[in-house]
């Protein structure tokens, strides 16, 4: 339902939402509304990275059985950021953007209620080649 949604919001820009989520995953072992808040948060930033050029966003799913992890990736097209950014993109009340665009607590929250939930957050930008976003989380045992 998540990936409708941003699907709607991209199409204003001529984006695209790609959204590789196989359904025989196991579950993860995370409180439900962290987690959709911490998505949303990264959502939102990769919205705001394509900007009104077309672009895409590319949302996958897969097991990592080494470190018995799903692994989420949300990857855009975006404008990407500088190094000095990506660096600071997890420190609260840090922005790239303009005064007024934005608070800089989007992806500081996110990063804690991952951390909270003992998965893990972390990023990879260039200027011009996008963003990646990568979450592990633990998952839920059976029984």
């Amino acid at each position: 339902k998540l990936c409708a949604a941003l699907a709607g919001k991209a199409q204003a820009t001529n984006s695209q939402v790609i959204c590789e989520l196989p359904s025989d995953l196991p579950r993860a072992f995370i409180d439900p509304d962290m987690f959709e808040k911490s998505l949303l948060e990264i959502l939102k930033n990769a919205l705001t990275a394509l900007g009104s050029q077309p672009g895409s966003i590319h949302i996958s799913c897969h097991l990592n059985e080494l470190q018995e992890k799903l692994l989420l990736e949300v990857a855009d097209s975006g404008i990407g950021m500088e190094a000095e950014v990506a660096r600071n993109a997890f420190v609260p009340f840090f922005s790239s953007l303009p005064a007024g665009r934005g608070r800089g607590l989007g992806l500081s929250r996110a990063k804690a209620f991952i951390e909270a939930n003992q998965g893990r957050l972390w990023l990879r930008s260039r200027p011009g080649e996008g963003t990646t976003v990568w979450m592990a989380l633990p998952l839920a045992k059976e029984g």
